[in-house]
């Protein structure tokens, strides 16, 4: 099952897709697919997430074509680990906007010179498996 919604004001658009998972292999697959697409376009990338997960994504991106070391060496894709993330964006185990700019946020912005951002994260998914759906769906 596929949510979208759109943001638009001004000159700044952007779309927001939260998508569910029914396998590891499937997420891989669907990331992969998303990630190889934005990259064809010419956009840059920022991934968060386990490194288990990244290692089977850039796998598969590779099979699509996207050579995902030169991408990080020319700065056109930013991996991050999505737990260090998490941590580092939470003020006694809460997520919080101040230290999600420094975490994310900058990366982000600087990517984002480059064009349009694609971005795929799994720290939503890391609070709802450990119960805490607040908090995801605050992160969110």
């Amino acid at each position: 099952m596929t949510v979208r919604n759109r943001v638009s004001g001004g000159r700044v658009s952007s779309e927001h897709i939260v998508q569910f998972f029914d396998s590891e292999e499937t997420r891989v697959e669907n990331v992969a697919a998303f990630l190889a697409e934005g990259y064809a376009a010419g956009e840059p990338l920022i991934v968060i997430s386990r490194p288990g997960t990244w290692t089977a994504i850039a796998e598969h991106l590779e099979i699509l074509g996207v050579p995902v070391e030169a991408a990080i060496a020319d700065e056109m894709l930013v991996v991050k680990d999505a737990h260090d993330t998490l941590r580092r964006l939470s003020r006694r185990g809460t997520p919080d906007i101040a230290l999600f700019e420094t975490a994310v946020g900058q990366a982000v912005v600087a990517l984002a010179r480059n064009g349009r951002v694609r971005a795929y994260g799994e720290m939503v998914d890391l609070l709802a498996e450990r119960g805490e759906m607040d908090l995801a769906i605050r992160l969110e």
